[in-house]
């Protein structure tokens, strides 16, 4: 917001805010005459909940602008200049992940504060006005006195927090790790252990802020798998991180980023076309669509050969300058929407951009292609070492020991197929590997979202008591449909679990499903 009566205008807001589409509050520091839309958790596996959420934050912005013009007022995107004389020009776009435990905090930590340079490059907001943008990349950051670079996370106990602590205050004079570019503690303002990313600046485009979480997202994935792997993020110099970060604030996309090598650093494009590259398996799992990519890669993929090609809103704002149109355009939620990034790049270099699309779509497609297995004989040892477990009527930490070596030994996620070939046994197989019914939840069709409602609530209990189970209920003209929206999720699970599909049948003209969730090893 702009003006003297900001403040003000601020506290009424939040005090009386407008309807805004289901799940979004909004939030505001009236002493910065700041307003920031809060998404609340998002489950961001799902095509459709990013086309919603993309649609919802186009519809909430209108709304919010409508409602600082009745009052009066305006409202204006991060780093607009003409609102540079007012106590808060500059804000941030926070994101943060769930954590289910503690190695997840430290590999989540460590895997955002290996990619910060490339972060801010890519995410970084210059100063800009109505016909101007300034030469640099991150404004905010430039600025900020309370912010520093992230520390590599050794451990996520409280003895090693403690040391970090003790090591900002030397350094920097701050001993607050909430300052930091990645927050290992996330805070209180999310409803689940979380890691905060802290260096992205807020954006003017929904579009935009959708595909920066969806990076983020794809980075939290990758460090999920470290944890099933067994692995480390490796611990990177500080003063390799820190040089490379400063460059990126002082020069966006154009800044050259170091690397292990002796060589000439190559530029951020590069490091960030890398960097997506290494994601394909996590941004296939999620489902994305190389129409969804191009926000991320139209620009980085086609610059080399074109100078002007747009990377981001930096960019776009010297390609397409708002002139005196940014009121008209902050209440036109279908303008607010569209993909604007990569429409200026199909209008500049029609052929490379389809090159582009062509390249990201042939790699997307490859990690969808299912893999030749190592063959039915190492699914079934798995399956029957389980089965042997679960005769009788064994007791509960038996079942969860058998299931955790099941997953251990590389046990196929639809469990389902298994079962079926044990014929008459899969009744009572079945019965010893669901839970009590006061950790079971019927639903009638595909959650949107597992960080809600039912679907959360049956997480959640096998986070704390070991196991839940999530019957699906549906007619049967649904069951492709079921079958490809569950894919997400069970290729990348809710923090702490583990999914499995132990009941895939009809009867009667209805489809029933069971998903049984299953915590996580170590995870509580």
């Amino acid at each position: 917001m702009r003006g003297a009566r900001a403040p003000g205008l601020v506290a009424k807001l939040v005090e009386r805010p407008p309807a805004l589409p289901r799940g979004m509050s909004l939030r505001g520091s009236p002493e910065r005459g700041i307003l920031w839309i809060d998404t609340g958790p998002v489950w961001l596996l799902d095509p459709g909940v990013r086309q919603r959420l993309t649609r919802n934050l186009a519809e909430a912005t209108t709304l919010l602008a409508d409602a600082l013009a009745r009052r009066l007022g305006e409202l204006v995107p991060n780093a607009w200049l003409p609102a540079a004389d007012g106590p808060g020009w500059l804000c941030a776009d926070l994101h943060a992940v769930e954590v289910a435990n503690d190695t997840q905090r430290e590999l989540c930590a460590n895997q955002f504060r290996r990619f910060v340079p490339e972060l801010i490059a890519l995410t970084g907001r210059a100063a800009f006005g109505p016909g101007h943008v300034e030469a640099s990349g991150s404004r905010r950051l430039a600025e900020a006195t309370d912010h520093v670079p992230a520390r590599y996370l050794d451990s996520a106990s409280q003895a090693h927090l403690g040391r970090m602590r003790e090591s900002l205050r030397r350094d920097h004079g701050i001993a607050r790790l909430e300052h930091m570019d990645v927050n290992p503690l996330g805070g209180p303002a999310y409803p689940f252990p979380a890691v905060e990313l802290r260096c992205i600046d807020g954006q003017l485009l929904p579009r935009t802020a959708v595909a920066h979480a969806l990076l983020v997202q794809a980075i939290a994935m990758a460090a999920r798998r470290l944890e099933q792997e067994g692995r480390r993020v490796p611990p990177i110099p500080d003063r390799v991180l820190d040089r490379d970060r400063s460059r990126a604030i002082a020069t966006g996309i154009a800044a050259r980023l170091e690397n292990d090598l002796k060589n000439r650093p190559p530029a951020a494009t590069m490091r960030l076309v890398e960097l997506i590259d290494t994601l394909v398996p996590e941004l296939a799992a999620m489902q994305v669509e190389p129409a969804e990519l191009a926000t991320l890669t139209g620009g980085l993929s086609i610059l080399d050969a074109h100078p002007r090609a747009v990377c981001g809103e930096n960019d776009l704002w010297r390609a397409e300058p708002l002139g005196d149109r940014l009121g008209r355009r902050l209440t036109d939620p279908k303008w607010l929407a569209t993909d604007h990034l990569a429409a200026v790049n199909q209008q500049l270099a029609p052929g490379a951009t389809a090159m582009a699309t062509r390249f990201w779509e042939d790699r997307l497609a490859a990690q969808r292609t299912p893999r030749r297995r190592a063959g039915r004989s190492s699914a079934g040892r798995a399956a029957r070492d389980l089965f042997e477990q679960l005769g009788g009527e064994p007791a509960e930490p038996v079942v969860l020991a058998a299931i955790e070596r099941y997953l251990a030994a590389g046990g196929p996620i639809r469990l389902h197929d298994e079962l079926r070939r044990t014929g008459a046994d899969a009744k009572q197989l079945r019965r010893s590997l669901r839970p009590a019914a006061e950790a079971r939840r019927t639903l009638s069709r595909v959650p949107d979202d597992w960080a809600r409602g039912a679907a959360a609530a049956a997480v959640q209990l096998a986070r704390t008591g070991g196991r839940a189970l999530v019957s699906l209920r549906l007619p049967q003209a649904e069951r492709e449909t079921a079958t490809k929206a569950l894919m997400p999720v069970l290729a990348d699970p809710p923090a702490g679990v583990r999914l499995l599909v132990i009941n895939d049948s009809l009867f009667q003209d209805k489809v029933n499903i069971e998903i049984l969730a299953v915590r996580r090893g170590g995870a509580r």
